[in-house]
């Protein structure tokens, strides 16, 4: 394990840069951060580069993470002045990864019955990391972000997903004509969601072959994505909220999704 005290050093260098946006993408690589979240990348097969550890981490806790690695990854040592400066979190724990982009495109998703999510210019982290980790959690198929939305390898989203970005195909930054193509071929529905727009979603077809499509916290659901949709959904709210959050009410139409499919 190679100890490395110079902020000057290439592999540290490379590790700051990818805590920008446009650097990410043109390595195709980003910020992984707590012993919890570099656990599930390994334990998920996705291919991790770089472990970092500060020197303070225990030599239990360094073992245990090399214990599911394996020979390619580069292991290196940080003082805890550098390694806090290279964290992007208040209380850093000690460990860092850097990890390939996955390479899912949209037709690597698509399977019968297929049950997607479109983040459509949803901006808030821990929206998109919720979303994320419901659909992971109630056995969608995928999510698909277009462009304009919060990018899904920025820090906050990663964390917020608790590890479901791991298990669960994302593909981001795709152009709204690009998502009408995919829908159109494999003849799936888009179906937006608003307030008190449509069928309540209990009345809507939620069980297979369909998109849908949370709108930005704002504006809500383009004007170009509702055109293209064949149905609309709303949650009735009866204690009188004035709405829910993107996160929470893609949540509850994803759990009516599962009712109607797995009910008996």
């Amino acid at each position: 394990m190679q100890l490395i005290e110079s902020s000057r050093n290439k592999t540290i260098k490379y590790i700051f840069s990818l805590k920008n946006k446009t650097n990410r993408r043109k390595q195709q690589s980003f910020l992984i951060e707590g012993f919890r979240f570099v656990r599930e990348a390994l334990l998920s097969g996705i291919k991790v580069e770089i472990i970092c550890f500060s020197t303070e981490t225990g030599d239990e806790s360094r073992k245990e993470i090399q214990t599911l690695t394996n020979k390619e990854i580069k292991y290196i040592l940080v003082p805890p002045a550098l390694f806090a400066r290279l964290s992007e979190t208040d209380t850093p724990q000690g460990i860092l990864a850097v990890a390939d982009i996955p390479d899912s495109t949209l037709y690597s998703i698509y399977r019968k019955g297929f049950r997607g999510v479109l983040m459509d210019s949803v901006q808030d982290p821990g929206n998109a990391g919720t979303i994320i980790r419901s659909a992971h959690a109630l056995g969608f198929d995928a999510v698909i972000t277009t462009k304009g939305a919060v990018d899904i390898y920025n820090g906050k989203v990663l964390r917020s997903t608790a590890g479901s970005v791991f298990h669960i195909p994302v593909v981001d930054g795709v152009e709204d004509e690009e998502v009408f193509r995919f829908c159109k071929e494999h003849d799936i529905r888009i179906i937006t969601t608003g307030l008190n727009e449509g069928k309540p979603c209990y009345e809507c077809d939620l069980s297979g072959d369909f998109l849908l499509a949370i709108g930005n916290e704002g504006r809500g659901v383009s004007e170009k994505i509702k055109q293209m949709s064949l149905a609309s959904a709303f949650i009735p709210m009866p204690g009188g909220a004035e709405s829910l959050n993107a996160g929470v009410a893609a949540s509850i139409i994803m759990y009516e999704s599962n009712r109607q499919r797995f009910s008996v």
